[in-house]
């Protein structure tokens, strides 16, 4: 997911971590579904509609496909028991029957689409969670990194220190070696007459 937010971060110059936060992204991919949707029903509707007020005149084939060449009207106002109505013939109706069939599979489609919709919301949630956590543990493990180094570069500091060094310490032994034994030879000469 972070790939694929930072491929969409090059490409369109668009922060989408920001976009699918406050939910723009989300709302733009529901308002294309639906929108598609609409259009689809609409597209079966309209389709059917001129295709019956157009061809009047013509004969409906076995088939919903091509209608030319037919003089056989495919509708007829009747009217029965005194209610005015559509007289459809029967391979007219099994085509309607068929696009009221396939409108159903689209808007059962539709309905699995939103469903998958909002799994990935949650799977985008929780991958947000994910690299929440992630962060604050590299957060975590930057700083004891960081107070590993610094604690060797002091260690390393005060091993070379300049009253840990050999030469100094045996300098001062020396010196004072040399002190105690000045020291004694004058206590001594100051003892004997």
């Amino acid at each position: 997911m972070v790939l694929y937010l930072e491929r969409v971060n090059r490409e369109t110059g668009i922060d989408a971590g920001a976009a699918y936060a406050s939910g723009r992204v989300v709302g733009w991919h529901l308002f294309w579904l639906t929108a598609a949707a609409v259009l689809v029903g609409a597209a079966l509707l309209l389709g059917q509609c001129a295709t019956a007020h157009a061809q009047d005149a013509e004969a409906a084939p076995a088939e919903c496909g091509d209608t030319t060449g037919h003089t056989a009207p495919r509708r007829a106002s009747v009217t029965h028991e005194g209610e005015a109505g559509v007289w459809f013939r029967l391979d007219v109706a099994r085509c309607l029957l068929g696009d009221v069939t396939e409108l159903r599979l689209v808007r059962e489609r539709v309905g699995l689409l939103d469903a998958r919709l909002e799994i990935r919301e949650e799977q985008i949630t929780l991958t947000r969670e994910a690299l929440d956590l992630g962060r604050r543990a590299e957060e975590r493990a930057t700083g004891a990194l960081e107070a590993a180094v610094r604690g060797r570069r002091e260690a390393e500091e005060e091993r070379d220190a300049w009253w840990r060094s050999p030469i100094l310490w045996f300098a001062v032994g020396a010196v004072v070696t040399v002190a105690l034994e000045v020291v004694a030879v004058y206590a001594l000469a100051a003892l004997t007459p």
